[in-house]
């Protein structure tokens, strides 16, 4: 104990930047787990959506099976490297009727046009240029999954998680691999 004691003390300057520190992440993202959790359970808005490429997706396409809905930016470093990983799993998974993704991104369409010649995807981008499905789901960070079954929200992920494959893999499979 004494010596932990004397660490601390030898090293409080880096020990409360530390503290301070994780105190700052920890104030910045309790709110979004917070309204997360509020989340769970509740109807995603079952409004008809309109693709990038002018497409309609109807609100009864949400209703079955495993939906993910992807919240990104062009301009967000984490949702780049997690389009990848989204494109994978539509590959393997989107065979069938039970699992669909959805982009969805408030960017103008050129925009986002000029980012996916360059990193095509094998799903739906839909344009939210009003802001109406960020502001109902309270999307606040970048990337954000949300994760739907039968048309209610199942869970809310914050941030690029790094196990999003095995997660959905469970969801649509009830197997992690």
């Amino acid at each position: 104990m004494q010596t932990v004691l004397s660490w601390i003390k030898n090293n409080l300057v880096s020990t409360l930047v530390f503290a301070f520190l994780i105190g700052m992440v920890a104030y910045q993202r309790w709110p979004n787990y917070q309204h997360s959790s509020a989340l769970e359970g509740a109807a995603f808005p079952s409004e008809t959506l309109v693709s990038l490429d002018g497409k309609i997706i109807d609100g009864a396409r949400l209703q079955k099976g495993t939906v993910l809905i992807s919240y990104w930016a062009t301009w967000c470093l984490p949702c780049r490297i997690e389009m990848p990983a989204l494109v994978s799993l539509k590959e393997e998974l989107g065979a069938g009727d039970d699992f669909e993704i959805i982009a969805v991104t408030d960017e103008d369409a050129a925009t986002v046009r000029e980012f996916l010649s360059t990193r095509p995807v094998n799903f739906p981008v839909v344009l939210d240029r009003t802001q109406a499905l960020h502001q109902a789901m309270g999307i606040r960070v970048f990337p954000t999954l949300i994760r739907l079954r039968d048309g209610r929200v199942e869970s809310v992920t914050h941030g690029l998680d790094p196990l999003l494959k095995f997660k959905i893999r469970h969801s649509v499979r009830g197997s992690y691999f």
